[in-house]
This record gives C-alpha cells, sequence and structure tokens, in this order.
C-alpha cells in the first residue's frame, strides 16, 4: 500500500509540474497561436504518457504483491 500511495504523490507532483510550466505559455496572448498550440500538443503528449506510467508501475505492484503471497 506504502508503494501506491508513494507512485501517486510523486505522478501529481509531476502532472502538477507540467502543468505549472505549459498553462502559463499556453495562456500568454502575445504569443502566436501555433506556439500556443505546439506548447498544448507537448504537454498533452507528456501528460499521457505519466498516466501511462503510472497505470504500468501500478499493475506491476500488484503482480509484486501477488507474487510475495505465493512464496508462503
Amino acid at each position: 500500500m506504502k508503494k501506491i500511495i508513494v507512485t501517486l504523490i510523486i505522478t501529481i507532483f509531476l502532472i502538477t509540474f507540467v502543468l505549472l510550466f505549459s498553462l502559463p505559455i499556453v495562456a500568454e496572448s502575445t504569443l502566436p497561436i501555433t506556439g500556443r498550440i505546439i506548447t498544448a500538443i507537448i504537454a498533452i503528449t507528456i501528460l499521457v504518457f505519466i498516466i501511462r506510467v503510472l497505470v504500468e508501475r501500478l499493475l506491476e505492484i500488484k503482480e509484486e504483491d501477488k507474487d510475495d503471497l505465493s512464496k508462503y
């Protein structure tokens, strides 16, 4: 359970970090629209990969728990 909580905290931190850097750029009205669109696409791509890694890690943690229980 502790591994799951730590994984979720790190993921939330990473998502917040990406959003804190990308949202001001996307919301900046002085930048050309193409720059804002490219920034938004990059940020969304990074967020998708962060969530994908989270799901994979949670599955690994569940498998480790099953393996640990099968030893006894």
